[in-house]
């Protein structure tokens, strides 16, 4: 049997809880695959955006996971995302311990280790 480490045994614990639908939409990211352009942009409802949190979540952890202490800016450009929902998949990823953040405002850093965070952090108000 392989050994995971608790990093990764949350993220396949993760992604076995996404839906159907948001984890071909993860696949088909990860591939580049497009879909069909459509005449009409249908915004998904309210409730939708709610259960849809586990894509957004996941493609943050991934983000953060991989980098070495993150600005909010950052994270949202990679996962390609708006910076407001970007900020509430952080906030709850650091609510359940998956992520740090350390600084305030403009040196605000997050990483998957507090340690990670805070010399993010000082390297950022170092210049």
């Amino acid at each position: 049997m392989v050994e995971r480490t608790s990093f990764e045994q949350h993220l396949i614990d993760m992604v076995r809880q996404m839906p159907a639908e948001a984890l071909l939409e993860l696949v088909k990211g990860q591939l580049g695959v497009v879909g069909a352009a459509t005449a009409r942009q249908v915004r998904p409802s309210r409730r939708a955006s709610r259960n849809g949190h586990a894509l957004t979540d996941t493609a943050v952890l991934e983000v953060v996971a991989a980098g070495q202490g993150l600005s909010l800016g950052e994270v949202a450009a990679a996962v390609g995302a708006e910076k407001a929902p970007t900020r509430r998949a952080l906030r709850r990823l650091m609510d359940r311990g998956a992520v740090h953040m350390a600084g305030e405002r403009r040196f605000a850093r997050y990483a998957t280790t507090a340690a990670g965070a805070k010399a993010a952090s000082r390297r950022a108000r170092r210049g």
